[in-house]
Parts: structure tokens; C-alpha cells; sequence
């Protein structure tokens, strides 16, 4: 029987507001803060978008995946089921913060792991202030911007702030960013103060340049860690769908390396994709990149099951 929404690779559909059993949670939020009262993020399709490819060829989870060295799932048991979207609404971004934080919350509680899948970046923080009373984590964000900035017009937990709020709460015990480059909304005091907290910054260049090892001593040793994605963060040549492209970024096999880094050595908490932009894309070639990144990232969780619950 074929489900009755479009869900991730096919997997089970199942209802936030309901009891489920996973190992695994996949969440679309499309509804983030935005910096203009009604204004919907050009993100806000991107979970459909993403599940849209993860659906193209249904016998791909079946198939040799060449980037895992077998199929999807392999041989593990692992449980995933795909919740669908978050219902929200741009004219009530607090609803919304409280909306996302309560489904990740309880996704948590689940025992599951929470892949959220965006909408703009106020969103990840949603994930990040969920794991309150759970456990302490670490974050890696993949970004080409650091977002740090206090406010934008007053507004506090926009797309310009989620790392400067996710360094205020006291469970958040480390973050380093990789992939900054150009330049965007950070100034000079943004930029001291994610030194001065102790945030790591591996700007795209040194990344090029000194590689993903390098990246990856940056990260804590067995602590959990969510990997956060801005999709500008990543090569436009691999990742065109975004609002402000630069040169330069993580490569795709590179964000593979980087999962696959801190699995092996932290342990994961999460995945966030966010800031995909559908009608800027390409032959569908950002959504399928997306989509290709959250594939990996189940299949490695299926290969290696090191996460704390």
C-alpha cells in the first residue's frame, strides 16, 4: 500500500501528535521567525521539494549506493519514519519558535533522532532550544555565514541570530563553524564575540586548504553532536538553490567526510537542512544534493549506530 503523503524514501508515515516508535524522525518546518510580519521565507517549500527526489526513483533504497558502500539501510533494523510538516503560520513567529520546539521535544523524548528539514535558519535553533532537561549536545553548523548577529530590528531569534541564541544555553557546550566565507550580515563585534564564547571558525579557504581532519580536531570527542546545514554553506557548484550564493564552500564529498567525522568521533544528535531554495534551483540538482546529504546521513546511522538517547 503506498502511503498516504509523499514521505521520505517511503518511509513510514507517521503524526507528530500521535505515539510512534523510531529510531529516527524526519520533520519538515517551513514556518521559521521572520524579519517582516506575514513574509514567508522563499525556503518554505523546500521539505517537499526534498522529499519530491528522495522519491524520483523508488527502488534507489534498494539499489548499491556507491557514497555507502552497499544500500540505504544495508542490513540494520533502523526505524525512520517521516512525521511530515509542522503546521505554522507567518504571522505568529512565536507560535511558531514554541510549535517547533514542542515536535522536536517530543521527537526527543521518543528516544528517536530528529531530522528537521527547512525553511530558513531561525529554524534550527528550534531543535537546539529541545533538547533543554535531554542532554548536553555540541553543534556543527555548515554555513557560509556565522550568524551571530543579537537582533535585526528588534527581532532576537531570526535567520541572522541562531548561533549567538544557541551560545546562551547552558546544554549547548560547544560550536564550531565551518564554511564561512564572503560576506553577509556579521560585523566585526559578531565575529569577536563567537571568539570570545570559544566558537571555532573554519572559514571555506582553510577548509580548502588544510582539509576536513582539520575541520573535524575542532570537534569535542564523545560529545553529541547536531550537524546544522545552511545550504549556502555548501559549493554552489554542487548547491545552486540558495538566496545569496558565493564562491567557494563545502564540497559534497567534503560534508560526507565531515558526517561520517563526527559520527565516528562524537557521536550524532541531529541533522537540520535549511535555507533550501526551490525556485532557484537547477534540473532539480539542489534538491537532489539536499536530499543526497540527509540520505547519507540515515545510512551512516544505520552502519554504525554510536548516538546517546
Amino acid at each position: 500500500m503506498r502511503p498516504e503523503r509523499t514521505t521520505f524514501t517511503g518511509f513510514t508515515p507517521e503524526d507528530i501528535n500521535r505515539d510512534f516508535g523510531a529510531d529516527i524522525a524526519i520533520i519538515g518546518i517551513p514556518y521559521g521567525v521572520s524579519y517582516q510580519p506575514g513574509e514567508l521565507s522563499p525556503s518554505h517549500h523546500a521539505p517537499e521539494s526534498i522529499r519530491a527526489e528522495s522519491m524520483r526513483y523508488p527502488e534507489d533504497v534498494h539499489s548499491w549506493d556507491f557514497d555507502l558502500n552497499g544500500t540505504l539501510l544495508k542490513e540494520s533494523s533502523l526505524n525512520v519514519v517521516d512525521l511530515g510538516d509542522l503546521v505554522g503560520d507567518a504571522h505568529d513567529p512565536e507560535g511558531n519558535r514554541k510549535r517547533g520546539m514542542k515536535a522536536v521535544g517530543k521527537i526527543l523524548r521518543r528516544g528517536a533522532l530528529p531530522v528537521v528539514l527547512g525553511g530558513d535558519d531561525s529554524i534550527p535553533l528550534m531543535a537546539f532550544e529541545a533538547f533543554k532537561g535531554m542532554r548536553d549536545i555540541q553543534i556543527l553548523q555548515i554555513d557560509a555565514h556565522i550568524d551571530w548577529r543579537d537582533e535585526v530590528g528588534g527581532i532576537t531569534h531570526g535567520f541572522s541570530s541562531p548561533m549567538r541564541r544557541a551560545s546562551e544555553l547552558p546544554w549547548i557546550k560547544g560550536i564550531t563553524q565551518v564554511g564561512a566565507r564572503g560576506t553577509g550580515t556579521a560585523r566585526k563585534q559578531e565575529y569577536e564575540h563567537a571568539l570570545a564564547y570559544g566558537a571555532r571558525i573554519i572559514s571555506a579557504y582553510d577548509l580548502h586548504r588544510f582539509g576536513v581532519d582539520y575541520a573535524l580536531e575542532a570537534v569535542q570527542e564523545n560529545l553529541s553532536c547536531f550537524v546544522t546545514i545552511d545550504c549556502d554553506g555548501l559549493d554552489p557548484a554542487c548547491m545552486p538553490a540558495v538566496m545569496s550564493p558565493a564562491p567557494g564552500g563545502v564540497t559534497y564529498y567534503q560534508m560526507l567526510d565531515l558526517l561520517r567525522g563526527v559520527h565516528q568521533k562524537a557521536g550524532l544528535a541531529g541533522l537540520s537542512v535549511v535555507e533550501f531554495v526551490p525556485h532557484k534551483d537547477i534540473n532539480h540538482f539542489g534538491a537532489i544534493t539536499a536530499m543526497r546529504i540527509i540520505w547519507n546521513f540515515i545510512g551512516q546511522i544505520g552502519r554504525e549506530n554510536k548516538r546517546d538517547k
